[in-house]
């Protein structure tokens, strides 16, 4: 949201969603535009805006920042489910080794890009590795 730090927020209601599951999100150069992939094949754009409107829980509360330390064991679990070493996701992502284990230890919070092609590289969609399933 402009602060660096990764926020989960609440999918906003938009005419163009079916509410499938959401398989990959990419975000424009400026970040002023989410585009979600749909399980059903379609595509939502959602603006910076809407998403800003979203970050607040239902109870007016704001919804805290990603954990990391989950995060980043939650991205070994699933690496290790598929068999695949830091070195292995290394060279299917093109991320550094030393990075990776970083994400993995909880010591830095990746962005939603390097999130989506650590995931990829695994083999699961992005929304997988906020799942705890």
């Amino acid at each position: 949201m402009g602060d660096g730090a990764s926020h989960l927020v609440r999918r906003p209601a938009c005419a163009d969603d079916d509410s499938t599951d959401v398989l990959g999100i990419a975000l424009s150069d400026d970040a002023a535009l989410a585009t979600l992939e749909l399980a059903s094949g379609r595509s939502v754009q959602l603006r910076a805006g809407q998403l800003a409107q979203s970050q607040n829980g239902h109870d007016g509360s704001a919804i805290p920042a990603l954990d990391g330390t989950q995060l980043g064991a939650r991205l070994r679990e699933l690496r290790l489910l598929a068999g695949l070493t830091q070195a292995e996701l290394a060279r299917r992502t093109g991320i550094h080794r030393p990075n990776i284990a970083r994400v993995e230890a909880g010591r830095h919070t990746p962005s939603l890009e390097t999130l989506s092609r650590l995931a990829t590289a695994i083999g699961v969609s992005t929304t997988t590795v906020f799942s705890s399933d």
